[in-house]
């Protein structure tokens, strides 16, 4: 009779039960499975599935023999075996991740007297102590330590010249280019003696910081007709990884310049031919500066929310004690990120560091020399990263599943990714990215942001000083006002 054969938990988070199937029952399985199997198969001199068992059996991959076994066996016995240890889990108060086939030193195999014999292993939830949680302080954030946050003032100006530029009417001029004039420029790049870009008609618009400045400094003064050679040293980050972190020869030929028409922004705000779409954004010129104000404002907030969130989980990190976690899961996934360093690297024509360099900041700041890092070596720093992540992600996986009351309903969580499927953009995705994709990455968006709050709202909620963390009001509300799932799953970024 085929049963549950014994029940053990072999580790902190891991629980496998063994699973018997009787020798008859097995026997009949693997001659069902190879009658399929042999139906299909295609013999010279005879009909499809008539060739005799022995010749068609030739035919056939033992691998697949052996899947069709098994998958036939799972089909049938997996349920009672997954029954079992999930009764057992559930008695210990446990949670269950995912369920895997033990296949170490002989778990899943037949067995001499014709039975067979399977493992499921459980993966638990680890048994996360939060405790410390509540003793968090967070100190004062100051707006000086947001990165590239400009003065007010320059922010303001800076905005006016968008619009005066972006709302303004340009014409042809045979003067010299200026500061807000539009260079358009045919243009050639090289890497040495390879041309690693050509951009014909690209309209140069300058003194807003919209070019690489060596670009905007050598198409300042010039007219039409004039060609020009220069360098430019295109940053490590630049978003063309063939261009990146490279000094690159410009070849320029400058077809037109272009200047504004209208010579204020009040008279862009009067004459242009989206003044009424201006007006009714803006309202006015004069009122242009408190909406910009307000925007400077609410950006600032959100970036000193970031920080704040930073640096709450950094103490989260140090508080919560390390617990057990899947070895083979964290040696796989360094595996796969270090594959696709390597395929970036054989791609661009980069050494393994130059691929960790762009893809790995963090690395690049503890490493003096990445031209010289080993394999060895970047796997150790890689490995580093993911058991963070993986801490990280399990103490929000704990938190959401054990402490967080109001959950959301299966239809709500429909609702966001039928409006993230709808428009992809507005989540930061593309209309390229898959739709299944999508939809687990918005699941797990919304599960991180939830626990999240939980764990501000701990913070908050034990200090007798409400906005001793310095969270604007609306995330101080996080932890107990239930808000609309889609609210802050894609964030903006306007300094």
């Amino acid at each position: 009779m085929s049963k549950v054969i014994s029940t053990n938990q072999i580790s902190a988070n891991k629980f496998v039960v063994n699973y018997l199937v009787d020798a008859d029952e097995f026997a009949k399985i693997k001659e069902s499975a190879i009658d399929e199997l042999v139906k299909e198969v295609k013999v010279d001199g005879f009909r499809k599935g008539k060739a005799p068992r022995e010749k068609a059996l030739e035919k056939l991959d033992p691998a697949k023999i052996e899947s069709v076994i098994l998958d036939k066996t799972f089909k049938v016995h997996e349920k009672p075996a997954v029954e079992a240890g999930l009764e057992e889990i559930a008695k210990k108060g446990r949670v269950n991740l995912q369920i895997t086939l033990g296949v170490e030193d002989g778990a899943t195999r037949e067995r001499e007297d014709g039975s067979f014999q399977f493992q499921l292993v459980f993966h638990l939830m680890p048994e996360i102590d939060l405790s410390k949680i509540p003793t968090i302080k967070i100190r004062e954030v100051e707006p000086k330590e947001i990165p590239g946050r400009p003065e007010l003032v320059d922010f303001i100006a800076t905005e006016r010249d968008k619009i005066f530029c972006n709302y303004n009417r340009y014409e042809e001029s045979d003067e010299p280019s200026k500061k807000f004039d539009q260079v358009v420029v045919d243009l050639v790049g090289q890497d040495g003696s390879k041309k690693v870009f050509t951009e014909k008609g690209t309209k140069v618009l300058l003194g807003l910081g919209l070019f690489l400045p060596e670009i905007e400094k050598n198409l300042t003064g010039v007219k039409r007709g004039n060609q020009l050679i220069f360098d430019v040293d295109f940053p490590t980050n630049y978003p063309n990884q063939n261009l990146a972190g490279k000094k690159i020869k410009i070849t320029a030929e400058v077809r037109a310049v272009l200047v504004p028409q209208y010579s204020s922004l009040e008279e862009v705000f009067e004459k242009s031919k989206q003044s009424t779409e201006l007006q009714k954004q803006f309202g006015s010129v004069e009122k242009l500066d408190e909406y910009l104000t307000n925007v400077y404002n609410a950006e600032t907030n959100r970036r000193l929310d970031n920080i704040r969130q930073r640096l709450i989980i950094n103490e989260v990190m140090k508080v919560v004690p390390d617990f057990e976690m899947d070895g083979n899961l964290i040696t796989a996934e360094v595996e796969r990120i270090f594959g696709e360093l390597k395929k970036d690297a054989e791609k661009n024509k980069l050494t393994i560091g130059e691929a960790v360099a762009r893809a790995f900041p963090v690395i690049s700041s503890e490493v003096k020399d990445l031209s010289k890092i080993s394999e060895e070596d970047t796997k150790k720093h890689l490995e580093k990263i993911v058991r963070e992540e993986f801490k990280w992600s399990n103490i929000l996986s704990f938190i959401y599943q054990q402490k967080v009351q109001d959950k959301p309903k299966p239809e709500d969580f429909e609702e966001v990714k039928k409006s993230a499927k709808k428009e992809p953009e507005k989540y930061g995705f593309t209309k390229e990215t898959p739709k299944d994709q999508i939809d687990a990455i918005i699941v797990d968006r919304i599960v991180r942001q939830i626990a999240f709050s939980w764990i501000v709202s701990q913070i908050l909620g034990n200090s007798t000083d409400k906005n001793s963390a310095g969270f604007s009001k609306e995330k101080q509300q996080e932890g107990s006002t239930k808000k609309p799932l889609n609210q802050n799953l894609k964030s903006n970024d306007n300094f």
